[in-house]
């Protein structure tokens, strides 16, 4: 199995999301790090319209479906919250 047999080619924007939710519903141990590991550049092509965002949220969301799980309510705009954060550090 290559590395690019785990992720879900279904996915175009949230392949990694939808891998990582399996890890965690596998049993993988995950561990909160206080460092910063990766640093993302703007303008990806999930962030690039918001077009591409709506298919990125509905990747999101079809994720915890196709894993069995019920999506939390307000997930979305819970995210999004989230993320504001990001704009003042």
């Amino acid at each position: 199995m290559t590395n690019t047999d785990w992720y879900n080619s279904d996915f175009k924007l949230a392949a990694d999301y939808e891998l990582m939710l399996r890890f965690l519903l596998k049993g993988i141990k995950v561990k909160y790090l206080d460092k910063i590991l990766v640093c993302m550049r703007e303008g990806g092509l999930s962030g690039q319209s918001l077009k591409q965002r709506k298919v990125g949220w509905r990747e999101l969301k079809m994720a915890w479906i196709i894993n069995g799980l019920i999506v939390p309510k307000f997930f979305i705009f819970r995210r999004l919250l989230s993320k504001i954060k990001q704009f003042f550090v």
